[in-house]
């Protein structure tokens, strides 16, 4: 059986699954390279052959970097008294040996012996750094040499859950790698960034001023930070908050949603590609399934601003990896007696090809906590789509982006 496939951007793969020889939580790395067609040939199989394999004893928790070709594996291991603890890390990527340029070899890095766990694992997006949540609420940031050697350069205490969201979406690095931002608690985000001499430094503090009423069970469900670094996201289990860094380079919270009902399923965010606008959604009705979505994005003065809304009866259940289309809850079809899936998606619609005459109708605001639209917005409703274009984030490029609702059936 399968556990996980880790694609690589070369076209190798991973796959981790179970050890044949059934020992307790034993491991097997299997490693595939890609065979792309040979002559010319236009057939679209893609074939990739065996390269080797590892096995590993215990539990496991592992991190890779798809396009720099890093998987880092930590294993948990037990002593005496029952404890676990992690005291190495192996750390694969090709070209390690000059004689096998094009094989997955692997190096071991022993780490100090302070019987703490490795829970997560997780590169930065240039595959620079690797970050690993610990047991003892504490994360720690290691810089990782072309070589497989690792520096430590951060131990920060963080207040995030240890089970659930991964950590990549807990502790998020700006797109470059230079910037981490650390949830510190429910109210605090403090920013780290790397210094030239590549050392890291304290940078600023976002506190959400607000008296909110949270419980005892509210938890950090996901930090977003955008590609520029100028929009960051917290959500807890019925809140969401957005800031924002002007011009100025003040941070300034924007945008506070707070949950009607306590189902934590109906709370949801994502960034938009390039990191130029935010998706939320949450019930603004207690006891309804109804959710309204907002979308936020920067306007031509670089403020951010509220682009569209719209209300959506089933609440999200994720986003494509571009953030372009929404999957949405899908619920049992009168006509079918099967379940029917929806997708948002979100699409660039430029003003030499506008929308239809009889598209373009400004509609008044809807149900479930919306106002009425601003007039440049247009507002248009298919038999089987749902379209709102929206005005651009950039006053360089005037196109305009839409939100379409088609729904199919499963």
């Amino acid at each position: 059986k399968v556990q996980v496939i880790v694609p690589m951007a070369d076209g190798d793969l991973i796959v981790f699954a179970p050890s044949l020889d059934c020992r307790d939580h034993a491991l097997q790395l299997l490693f595939f390279r890609y065979l792309p067609p040979r002559n010319g040939n236009r057939d679209t199989t893609r074939l990739w052959e065996q390269t080797g394999q590892h096995s590993s004893t215990g539990h496991c928790v592992w991190g890779w970097a798809s396009e720099q070709g890093l998987l880092a594996l930590a294993n948990i291991r037990t002593d005496l008294s029952g404890g676990r603890y992690t005291d190495s890390l192996i750390l694969w990527k090709k070209g390690l040996r000059p004689d096998r340029p094009q094989a997955w070899d692997c190096k071991t890095v022993s780490l100090p012996c302070e019987h703490h766990c490795a829970l997560q694992l997780c590169y930065s997006p240039d595959g620079c750094h690797l970050l690993a949540l610990l047991d003892n609420s504490e994360i720690r940031l290691w810089r990782q040499s072309p070589g497989c050697r690792l520096e430590e350069q951060l131990r920060v205490p963080v207040r995030i859950p240890q089970g659930g969201a991964r950590l990549k979406k807990l502790v998020p690095f700006r797109r470059d790698g230079q910037q981490l931002a650390v949830p510190c608690s429910l109210r605090r985000i403090q920013f780290w960034n790397r210094r030239k001499d590549g050392r890291w430094s304290a940078g600023d503090i976002l506190d959400n001023p607000s008296p909110s009423q949270r419980r005892s069970t509210e938890a950090i469900k996901a930090v977003l930070l955008s590609d520029a670094g100028d929009i960051l996201v917290q959500q807890t289990s019925r809140e969401l908050a957005i800031w924002h860094r002007d011009r100025s380079g003040r941070w300034q919270l924007q945008v506070e949603r707070k949950a009607a009902s306590a189902d934590a399923a109906l709370v949801f965010t994502c960034l938009l590609p390039g990191g130029q606008g935010i998706c939320t959604t949450v019930a603004d009705t207690s006891g309804s399934r109804q959710v309204s979505l907002w979308l936020h994005a920067p306007d031509s003065c670089g403020q951010l601003v509220r682009k569209a809304c719209l209300t959506i009866a089933a609440p999200v259940l994720g986003c494509s990896p571009d953030g372009l289309s929404l999957l949405l809850g899908g619920s049992a079809s009168a006509a079918w007696g099967h379940p029917q899936v929806n997708l948002l998606q979100v699409m660039a619609v430029p003003p030499e090809n506008p929308l239809p005459d009889e598209l373009q109708q400004v509609r008044p605001g809807r149900q479930g906590g919306c106002p009425s639209l601003p007039t440049t917005t247009a507002l248009a409703e298919r038999e089987e789509n749902r379209l709102v274009s929206l005005p651009a984030a950039r006053a360089a490029t005037p196109a305009t982006a839409a939100l379409s609702a088609p729904t199919g059936r499963m």
